[in-house]
């Protein structure tokens, strides 16, 4: 076994790489993903900007017709356009609502026949 330390307790290497572990140990990076979110005011506006060649997403949101796109690179390094719309709700017509209103007037009706033979049933008890 060799001794390194040339007879003065002292190994050059050792604090080399101290140094270099309190470095590395002080600019730890750490990758965050963000997003951003850019307004525009056409789909040829957004599908002209360049985003960035990593992936990340980068959102833009039209205000006038109430579309977000969204356009990122993909693994082939081609770019991903995707538009979002907003899906507007569909009225449909509840027909339990007009079952309801139908056999409410039903019973309207029967109640106010049931009324006039009562009324008829005491006139002739007097």
């Amino acid at each position: 076994m060799m001794n390194y330390n040339y007879g003065y307790g002292f190994n050059p290497m050792i604090n080399a790489q101290q140094r270099l572990n309190q470095l590395e140990s002080q600019f730890v990076q750490q990758q965050t993903q963000s997003f951003s979110t850019i307004p525009v005011t056409s789909i040829e506006e957004a599908n002209a900007y360049r985003v960035d060649l990593y992936g990340t997403p980068t959102f833009f949101y039209n205000a006038g017709s109430n579309e977000v796109y969204l356009k990122r690179t993909n693994q082939t390094g081609l770019a991903d356009f995707i538009v979002f719309k907003r899906a507007e709700n569909e009225v449909v017509e509840n027909k339990e609502d007009d079952n309801f209103k139908i056999i409410n007037e039903k019973l309207d009706n029967l109640q106010n026949l049931l009324e006039v033979k009562n009324k008829k049933v005491v006139k002739n008890d007097e």
